[in-house]
């Protein structure tokens, strides 16, 4: 999505050369979070309960 990044990422993937990037240190977060105008949050949905296109156990 244009226009979003993750605040809490000090580098991402690629960057990295990690599956998930490397995360910031918590102040560092922080401040980032005190200067942004909004911030979304997303997460699995209450249960973290599967979908139907799932490969897990």
């Amino acid at each position: 999505m244009t226009g979003l990044r993750d605040i809490a990422l000090d580098s991402g993937p690629d960057a990295s050369h990690t599956l998930y990037g490397v995360e910031a240190p918590a102040c560092v977060i922080r401040d980032r979070m005190a200067a942004e105008p909004r911030i979304v949050f997303v997460t699995e949905p209450s249960g973290g309960t599967a979908g139907p296109d799932d490969r897990g156990p």
